[in-house]
């Protein structure tokens, strides 16, 4: 069984599941994000949710809904051994996804092998210019 994690971007920072708690209220879904080091709570409206695949890169790094990632293909079909591809993490129709140069193809995040073939290069939020 994968554990349920989830990350939030509000705007300008990333806010992981330990740091902030959801609540509906009149005005819709909100978050109340908690600040250790600054010792106080405030409500984020606009925010963007992601889940964690529950697979980790070959650096044992987590994978998020909305990382991108940096591919390096490991067999030689089409002579393509080493090549890099960069995608971004999407999900879709109940799978987690990846999508290659930004179009969303659909391709199953499980068939790839992530332990070795696969590393966490940033996120499509704090790091846009990755995927052009």
């Amino acid at each position: 069984m994968r554990e349920i994690k989830f990350r939030a971007w509000c705007g300008e920072r990333m806010y992981y599941m330990e740091n902030f708690d959801f609540f509906i209220n009149e005005c819709g879904a909100c978050i109340n994000v908690n600040h250790p080091e600054y010792g106080k709570t405030y409500k984020v409206t606009k925010w963007n949710l992601m889940q964690y695949t529950g697979l980790k890169d070959r650096n044992g790094q987590e994978v998020f809904e909305g990382d991108v990632i940096k591919m390096i293909a490991l067999h030689n079909d089409h002579n393509q051994k080493g090549a890099v591809d960069y995608a971004s993490i999407y999900f879709s129709h109940g799978q987690f996804c990846i999508a290659l140069d930004g179009y969303k193809i659909g391709t199953p995040l499980f068939n790839v092998k992530l332990s070795s073939s696969v590393e966490v290069i940033g996120n499509i939020h704090e790091n846009p210019e990755l995927l052009k």
